[in-house]
């Protein structure tokens, strides 16, 4: 056996057992780094005792919910206060007092050539940086440390797009101060927009230990003396080492056939942990199969486990490829979870079938072994619910006034003792715009404002600026399908907490912001994953009705084009988009009353003879004189409209002085039961525009 491999053998069989170095009372980079890596560590009441806070760069406008920019959007360039000497000015982000630890910086960029600028950190006091570099190089480019605990995201979009996650811990004794040096940041260009100028986005989690913990202050003595642990754990990390085969596990098989309402239970007795969860779903309908079969799961009594199962392995209602430091999921329909689940006398579980198909459950087992309950022995709970075709709004962007703008969202409530390790998001996006403008917001034990609160649902998971690559293979962060970010269809996102895990010793809530670009209809479906002790209670309900809805797997599914008298423009489907942009939804504030619903179609091609082929859902067959309302518009161009294929209108003309709505009759036309296609051709372009715009609120039916 080699130095290296018998070394990390030796760690894991320290975090299989219980490592006796996690006991000692001094917090030190090797406690840190080898509580990272223990599972059981999660499922024990943090001892010594710390909160978890977080500064970021968010809108400081957002100071209480009854005033003004509750939703302030501004994310971005704001700092605790500019530290100038005669030689040097640096930006503060961060700067506590107390013995504590950074557990997670997150960053992005603005500006050409950005994210260049020098980052420090300084401990305790000192006037001179323990750790000074570049800012992307220390975050991200292996600097400090390496992958998977200093990395970008997603590395399959451009690096200038990254988000920058550092997950490596630093302790110190008596303070933290951080700070940003770039002769390219100006206060008063704080998106960076400018050029020369920089934006800098940033969210920063740390720990704050009670008073008299004794903690080692991170040096680059210290870094040296752990290096062969650190490469350890990034190995451990990089290869989601699972360390099952260092303990002796017994094994309940759980291969079942569920009919149509069925459910089955499986009970294990006695002082145990259950610590690895696997089984393989099939069904006709996968996609439905995956949401509306239930896990549940009861420790000593207490049910804290209520969920889709698909949504509890981090996949939501789709057979996706992800893999991570608690789960993982394989395309050809193998599921896995990690977490360590103790309880003191008896675990009961129960799959529930509540689809109207026959799911078999195969290559299923849980694997457990015994367990020293204690006063600090906490239970794993996971909460989900769906907020179904919920709307989004008008266009946010627009809305600064805050009337119909964005709203939080419940992620859980939970009332107990406990720690909160992570969730993720399931959603089905009905736009061709962004939906995750909004930030987290987090109250600890009564806060009236959110110890955390951040700039950005993607932020919040690890990436950065909505982007639809995908994240896999990251032991915390995990976007299997973003296909759904910036255009109608299905997103997973997905932050599970190691040392950044949130304790609670009364209560917890989280919220995070709904702020979609445009107005539309969503899925949205948060999970969330806790520790907590007997007696603590999420008051998120089970939600039978939500497993029960039909998945969303296209646009159509929960915005409905079946016709009336009338179908708004912004609801038809799109066949073919024929240019760079279709705007669903489009709105704006100034000219709301003029369309129907306040808000039309808008497409915009940069070249003449490009068609945009879009259907509706007829309920009749039946003839109808057809009518258009389109939108006028100095900018806007000169179209043809077809109707299922037959020219109705040519070259009409939207390029007027004034905006308004104008009907342009299509005559009349055979409407069939079912799928119809309404086609825009762009003719021509509105004077010294350089490209077609076209803007249409509805079609109306007339017998």
């Amino acid at each position: 056996m080699g130095k290296n491999h018998f070394i990390q053998v030796l760690v894991m069989l320290f975090l299989s057992i219980g490592s006796p170095l996690l006991a000692q009372n001094t917090v030190t980079l090797k406690s840190l780094l080898q509580e990272m890596v223990d599972r059981s560590e999660r499922a024990s009441f943090p001892n010594p005792s710390f909160t978890c806070g977080q500064r970021s760069s968010t809108d400081p406008q957002t100071v209480a919910k009854d005033k003004p920019f509750w939703y302030g959007n501004h994310d971005c360039t704001n700092f605790l206060r500019v530290d100038s000497t005669t030689t040097i000015k640096e930006y503060v982000l961060l700067d506590e007092k107390g013995p504590g630890a950074i557990v997670r910086f997150w960053s992005t960029f603005a500006g050409e050539d950005s994210g260049k600028g020098t980052l420090r950190f300084y401990f305790d006091g000192s006037k001179v940086a323990s750790i000074e570099g570049n800012a992307k190089k220390l975050l991200s480019g292996g600097e400090l440390v390496g992958k998977p605990l200093a990395m970008g995201l997603s590395v399959l979009s451009n690096p200038k797009q990254w988000g920058h996650n550092l997950y490596f811990p630093l302790p110190y004794q008596s303070g933290c101060k951080i700070t940003y040096q770039s002769d390219k940041i100006s206060l008063k260009d704080r998106h960076g927009v400018e050029p020369g100028h920089e934006a800098i986005f940033y969210n920063i989690n740390f720990r704050s230990y009670e008073k008299g913990t004794k903690v080692e202050t991170y040096s680059a003595t210290e870094f040296k003396k752990n290096s062969k642990l650190i490469e350890s754990v990034l190995q451990q990390l990089t290869k989601q080492e699972k360390g099952l085969e260092l303990l002796k596990l017994n094994n309940l098989a759980l291969d079942m056939v569920l009919l149509q309402g069925d459910s089955k239970t499986l009970t294990i007795k006695g002082s145990q942990a259950i610590r690895h969860l696997a089984l393989q779903l099939e069904a006709a309908h996968q996609e439905q199969a995956l949401r509306s079969t239930v896990l549940e799961i009861k420790f000593d009594g207490e049910r804290t486990i209520w969920t889709p199962i698909g949504d509890f392995f981090g996949i939501g209602y789709k057979q996706l490829y992800t893999n991570t430091w608690y789960m993982s999921a394989s395309k050809d329909g193998m599921m896995d979870a990690y977490w360590v689940m103790p309880f003191k006398e008896k675990c009961e579980i129960t799959i529930h079938n509540y689809g109207k198909e026959t799911v078999k459950i195969n290559n299923a087992k849980v694997q457990y072994n015994n367990w020293k309950w204690d006063d600090r022995s906490m239970h794993f709970g996971v909460s989900w619910h769906q907020y179904t075709n919920i709307s989004t709004g008008r266009d946010k962007n627009l809305n600064w006034e805050e009337v119909g703008g964005p709203f939080d969202i419940n992620f859980v409530t939970l009332q107990g003792k406990g720690v909160y390790v992570g969730d993720a998001i399931c959603l089905f996006n009905g736009d061709y715009a962004w939906w995750g403008e909004g930030d987290e917001k987090v109250y600890v034990d009564g806060e009236t404002f959110p110890s955390h609160l951040g700039t950005g649902s993607e932020d919040y998971y690890g990436y950065a600026w909505g982007r639809p690559e995908t994240i896999v293979d990251h032991p915390f962060i995990a976007q299997p399908d973003g296909s759904g970010s910036v255009a109608p269809g299905f997103v997973q996102n997905t932050r599970l907490r190691a040392l950044d895990g949130i304790p609670f010793n009364n209560s917890l809530i989280f919220d995070m912001e709904l702020w979609h670009h445009f107005s539309t209809l969503i899925n949205y479906a948060p999970i969330t994953y806790w520790y907590i002790l007997p007696g603590g209670i999420s008051k998120i309900a089970e939600d039978t009705a939500s497993v029960k809805h039909q998945v969303a797997l296209k646009r159509e599914d929960i915005i409905s084009q079946k016709m009336t008298i009338s179908v708004e423009a912004e609801n038809m489907a799109v066949l073919d988009l024929g240019g760079e942009r279709v705007f669903y939804n489009h709105y704006n504030i100034d000219y709301k009353d003029i369309w129907s619903n306040s808000a039309q179609l808008f497409w915009q091609t940069t070249h003449k003879g490009k068609k945009l082929e879009l259907s509706f859902e007829s309920v009749y067959n039946d003839t109808y004189n057809l009518e258009m309302l389109c939108t006028t518009h100095p900018a806007y161009g000169k179209i043809n409209i077809y109707v299922n294929g037959r020219l109705a209108a040519a070259n009409v003309n939207l390029s007027r002085k004034k905006i308004s709505v104008i009907p342009v009759a299509l005559g009349r036309f055979p409407i069939a039961l079912g799928v119809n296609k309404i086609t825009i051709e762009i003719v021509d372009f509105a004077e010294g525009c350089q490209q077609g715009n076209v803007g249409i609120d509805k079609l109306v039916f007339t017998k």
